[in-house]
């Protein structure tokens, strides 16, 4: 059974840290997605939707380790709002036309973050903190991803499983220790 579980981060640099733990957990990068707001500098008012490869996407400078780990780096421009960038698991083409249409809480729709979290996310988002997506195949990938996310100092958690959520209390030290195979998990 599929989930994913989803967080928002205060800022830029705290979502790729988080993404680099992930990594460092052993998720590999084709069930991570992030989506964040493109950095105020580069954007420019939206007249409609579009997506744009990574070479045309400003990013307000160097894109760094966990960006080129996670790789499909793209933009997806969202009416009334400006640009997100998106990288890692993709938007699908079938779903980034839609997902640009609806816009915030459409884009997050397309990577599996349900509904009700979607539209708390956009406002979020729109206040600058990006979403980080980890997909799972099933219940204990989705509780190791969730105990990532809790020690990397991620908020608004949610795990979705068919439309339905879960908010289950954080994860001990123990978890943690065990999810980092025995040693010491790295500090947020």
């Amino acid at each position: 059974m599929k989930r994913s579980v989803s967080c928002t981060v205060a800022g830029r640099e705290q979502a790729l840290r988080l993404v680099e733990g992930v990594r460092e957990a052993g998720f590999s990068r084709e069930v991570v997605s992030l989506l964040m707001p493109e950095p105020a500098a580069a954007r420019e008012p939206s007249h409609g939707p579009q997506t744009q490869a990574a070479e045309n996407a400003p990013l307000g400078g160097t894109t760094g380790g966990a960006l080129d780990w996670l790789g499909r780096l793209g933009v997806l421009t969202v009416p009334g709002f400006g640009a997100l960038v998106t990288a890692g698991r993709p938007l699908t083409a079938s779903s980034s036309v839609p997902a640009a249409t609806a816009g915030i809480a459409g884009a997050l729709a397309a990577l599996g973050v349900p509904e009700i979290e979607a539209r708390r996310y956009e406002t979020r988002i729109r206040s600058g903190r990006p979403v980080v997506s980890v997909h799972c195949d099933d219940f204990e990938q989705a509780r190791r991803a969730r105990v990532v996310l809790e020690r990397f100092g991620a908020r608004d958690i949610a795990t979705s499983d068919d439309g339905r959520i879960e908010r289950p209390a954080p994860a001990s030290d123990t978890v943690l220790r065990e999810i980092y195979e025995g040693g010491e998990p790295p500090l947020a």
